[in-house]
């Protein structure tokens, strides 16, 4: 499949590129993100966008310094920059992300403050790293004019880290300087159903410039709601669309010759940290979920109870690190590739939610991925296998990127 895709997108890479340009143009990807991707063999698309990226810890020194040069391009002449983190730094691997986002920045010729979303001390608020280095925070103040500033530091620019899934904090409403990415595209309203739909369109549209049939790209996700798990609410619902969606990929496989057996995921609508997933191989697997799967899925982030989900193809994955599941997570900058990583969980077979407890980084360099297919795919050309990055994976991920600037692009209308 990375062989015919690649060979695909090269014979019409002009094309695609411009087209590619043309839909940033139109409606510009998010400051930064990441996208976890599955790789079946036979399908390629990505499971989930995140706009409020952490992990950068984990990117390929390399393309660290690579990154460098993206972000001065989304950066826009800002040379004093307010990082806005996660509350619960509790975890020194996250802490290990914002110093490495912090260090991006800095590289980019852009003074760096860390700041914080409630009150501190007036020296600041230690923070530490899963090797004991510590960086402080300090904590934000705003003054009559919505003008943001930390500790006396005055930014032109606002950098999020923190999906706000609790909703937007009332000091960052309206303030005066500009916030990348978008506040509207917090997990407080962002739902992965209309991520979903942008992507599928643009992926259709895509399939037809590169002549392919764009069920290899596409990722069948439909929307249920309102849905309460622990009271029943919404269940049945479930369960109906369930049976209807694994149907559907079993037809689809009859007639792309595939002999896998179809499952679905059951994912929170709102959600993150890969909190409130199921697999279901049936739809009584819905009806008898038992009271220890209910819990798991009444609740996301910070104990937002999940109202909303999506039924979503599942895609199996054929990618393996020291022979556990894995799977490639993309970054961007804007449209541009930055990096990546691959998360393998020795606890989870090809099926399952590789993001939860156990799971394992690998720094993911560009040179290794052309490594990666030349395992897989010992007869394609030199040419094509030292760019597959940017020809398949980097590909997928930049449509995910476009989707998310449809939704920020629809989430601006709406609120004008």
């Amino acid at each position: 499949m990375k062989r015919f895709l690649a060979s695909q997108i090269f014979a019409h890479l002009q094309e695609s590129q411009a087209w590619f340009r043309s839909q940033a143009a139109a409606a510009p990807p998010p400051f930064y993100s990441s996208v976890d991707l599955r790789d079946s063999g036979f399908k390629i698309v990505p499971v989930d966008s995140n706009l409020f990226p952490a992990g950068f810890n984990n990117i390929c020194p390399a393309d660290v310094h690579a990154a460098t040069a993206l972000f001065k391009k989304q950066l826009k002449g800002a040379t004093r920059v307010l990082l806005v983190p996660e509350l619960n730094t509790r975890n020194p691997f996250y802490v290990d992300n914002l110093m490495a986002l912090i260090g991006i920045l800095k590289s980019s010729g852009v003074e760096t403050c860390l700041g914080w979303m409630e009150a501190g001390p007036d020296g600041g608020i230690l923070l530490k790293g899963s090797d004991g280095t510590e960086i402080k925070a300090f904590a934000i103040e705003r003054n009559d004019h919505g003008m943001l500033s930390a500790a006396g530091f005055v930014p032109e620019l606002v950098v999020l880290n923190n999906d706000f899934s609790a909703g937007i904090p009332e000091l960052l409403r309206g303030a005066a300087q500009p916030l990348v990415p978008s506040l509207a595209l917090g997990w407080h309203s962002r739902k992965k159903s209309e991520h979903f739909r942008h992507y599928n369109a643009l992926a259709g549209e895509f399939a037809k410039i590169i002549k392919i049939d764009p069920w290899f790209i596409q990722i069948d996700t439909q929307e249920v709601e309102p849905v309460s798990f622990a009271d029943g609410q919404g269940v049945e619902a479930v369960a109906l669309v369930v049976d209807q969606m694994l149907q559907k990929t079993r037809d689809s496989y009859v007639s792309h010759q595939m002999t896998e057996a179809p499952y679905v995921y059951i994912k929170n609508n709102a959600g993150t940290y890969g909190m409130g997933i199921m697999t279901a191989h049936h739809a009584d697997d819905v009806r008898g979920m038992n009271r220890r799967a209910k819990n798991k899925m009444s609740v996301g982030k910070n104990l937002t109870a999940i109202r909303s989900v999506v039924v979503q193809e599942g895609i199996p994955t054929q990618t393996t690190v020291d022979h556990a599941s894995a799977e490639p997570v993309i970054y961007l900058s804007g449209c541009d590739l930055l990096g990546g990583f691959l998360r393998s969980n020795p606890d989870r077979d090809r099926e399952g939610n590789l993001n939860s407890q156990g799971m394992v980084f690998k720094k993911l360099c560009m040179s290794d991925l052309s490594e990666l297919l030349e395992e897989d795919e010992p007869e394609l050309s030199p040419i094509l296998r030292g760019h597959l990055l940017e020809l398949v994976y980097g590909s997928i991920a930049r449509l995910s990127a476009l989707a998310a600037g449809r939704e920020i692009l629809a989430a601006s209308q709406r609120s004008i």
